[in-house]
């Protein structure tokens, strides 16, 4: 506090992005407390917008597959920021591959598929992504298989799990 001023020093702000109304109160200074309330208040507003690149998350993926054919539907990723917020301005690559511990692998493209964000989101196309050597048991006509999203210097996220069938 000086002159009516207080400085707050490494104050962080983490969520979601939007408008927000901050209001500051301090009960242990009643000199400069509203003479009403008692409390010492200030109000202001603030917008938060997306931070610096946290992490990865499959936010999208077909509910289910065949063994050797392309996916239903397109796979998408997001690049987040620690709020959880979608990076706009991320053009990160970032791969997709079958988790490990999972049965499969990408056919024609290797263990992994990579592309580039675009605007925070890498769409993986379905007709790029086929799965094979998924193992199906005989007492089982299906199993479930999920994806690993990573990208250099950024936190994993994994998909739920997609029913394959043979």
């Amino acid at each position: 506090w000086s002159n009516g001023t207080l400085t707050i020093s490494g104050l962080k702000l983490v969520g979601t992005k939007g408008s927000y109304t901050l209001t500051l109160s301090d009960t242990d200074h009643p000199y400069v407390a509203d003479p009403v309330s008692g409390v010492a208040a200030a109000t202001g507003s603030t917008t938060l917008a997306f931070g610096a690149a946290h992490h990865v998350t499959v936010t999208s993926t077909p509910a289910t597959a065949r063994n050797r054919f392309a996916f239903g539907s397109d796979v998408t990723v997001e690049v987040r920021d620690s709020g959880g917020n979608r990076v706009e301005d991320s053009t990160a690559n970032v791969t997709l591959a079958v988790k490990s511990g999972d049965s499969g692998t990408f056919d024609g493209s290797g263990p992994s598929v990579t592309v580039a964000a675009v605007a925070g989101t890498a769409t993986f196309d379905k007709y790029s992504l086929t799965l094979k050597q998924v193992s199906i048991s005989d007492s089982a006509s299906s199993t479930s298989v999920r994806l690993t999203a990573t990208s250099t210097g950024l936190q994993s996220g994994d998909s739920s799990g997609i029913t394959v069938s043979a």
